[in-house]
């Protein structure tokens, strides 16, 4: 990390989905089927994941790779009402990589599927019963890049600095945090958008893929952010990955050197919290750049603990979202010296004001 002062073959598939009466079901209710069909549509060149219902925990992480992979692929992630995940018209390679990702942390793989007529029977016949989550206006759908084209960017871009602290050193200002805010960015988009989850996500997605764009890369320290296609905003700039792209090393190699060849710093992978952590395993992961993982009071229990110890160098972690002074006494503790959120700025704002004019 720069420094300066102050990431499939077809499975056999297993039951799809519980069987229910046939009077269950009716013209009104709507189904997966009509997505599943206009990907088969849309070429023989495209492949589907069914994951099965999960644990809470366990489904939202991934759920969190599988809309990498969908993005990275061209296809979609579609969530069914009874709990079932299904990533749906993404190239091979893009399913593949969230396959070994799932793995990466314990999580079932799934069943695969081409999407040819002549193997994708059981898809289709699950698809026929499944109900989606939600049910998203097309309307709004179609309008969401417009509305995220509109969005003035400084109105949902946080810009946190990252602060390195250490045992007998002066605090050092080590880089930049540019990311969307959730919270703004609802805000920003309005009721009709931030009350469907499902939209949300997508939008977040789409806005952090201009985030490199946005940034001039002036300040103090240079800048960790999500890579965009311009390049990087300055010299000194970190590519800011998902976590997904650990899963494939071979990938995730090349993947470097075409940053690096584009005048990337280096990489990191975001994306690590309480829920996911337990999960991972620690050998699978880089073993260069910085690791960002997100605070909640959730990360003070055993599991977290335990999965600290596997990672052969804490100070790496960048923790994030630090609020207050409890978030980074726990992160020190744990042998993280790198820290970013409202506290670190509130740190660097009082030695400013302490400072002689």
């Amino acid at each position: 990390m720069p420094t300066e002062d102050i990431t499939p073959a077809p499975r056999t598939p297993p039951p799809l989905a519980p069987t229910l009466p046939a009077t269950a079901w009716s013209a009104e209710v709507p189904s997966l089927l009509r997505p599943v069909r206009q990907a088969m549509a849309a070429g023989a060149d495209r492949t589907a994941l069914l994951l099965p219902p999960l644990p809470a925990h366990a489904r939202r992480a991934a759920r969190l790779l599988l809309q990498d992979a969908a993005r990275a692929g061209d296809g979609t992630a579609l969530d069914a009402a009874s709990g079932e995940i299904l990533l749906l018209g993404v190239r091979a390679e893009a399913a593949g990589q969230a396959i070994r990702g799932l793995e990466m942390l314990g999580l079932p793989a799934g069943t695969g599927f081409a999407l040819d007529p002549g193997t994708a029977a059981p898809l289709l016949d699950w698809a026929s019963r499944a109900r989606p989550a939600t049910r998203p206006d097309p309307g709004l759908v179609a309008g969401l890049a417009a509305s995220l084209a509109a969005l003035d960017p400084d109105a949902v871009v946080v810009r946190r600095s990252v602060l390195r602290l250490g045992p007998g050193a002066a605090p050092r200002r080590v880089g930049c945090h540019a990311a969307v805010s959730r919270r703004r960015l609802a805000a920003a988009l309005g009721p009709t958008f931030a009350g469907d989850a499902d939209l949300m996500a997508e939008a977040a997605g789409l806005a952090e893929a201009r985030v490199a764009a946005l940034e001039t890369g002036a300040g103090p320290a240079p800048p960790m952010l999500r890579p965009g296609p311009d390049g990087p905003p300055c010299p000194g700039a970190v590519a800011l990955l998902p976590l997904g792209a650990a899963a494939e090393p071979a990938r995730l190699a090349e993947t470097r050197a075409g940053l690096g060849a584009a005048g990337w710093a280096g990489i990191g992978l975001d994306g690590l919290d309480a829920t996911v952590l337990p999960l991972l395993d620690p050998t699978a992961l880089p073993r260069e750049g910085p690791l960002l993982l997100r605070w909640s009071p959730a990360l003070d229990g055993r599991a977290v603990a335990l999965a600290l110890r596997g990672l052969a160098d804490p100070a790496r972690l960048v923790l994030t979202g630090c609020a207050d002074a409890d978030a980074m006494g726990w992160g020190f503790e744990a042998g993280i010296r790198h820290f970013a959120g409202a506290a670190v700025e509130a740190l660097i704002e009082a030695a400013r004001r302490g400072r002689p004019a």
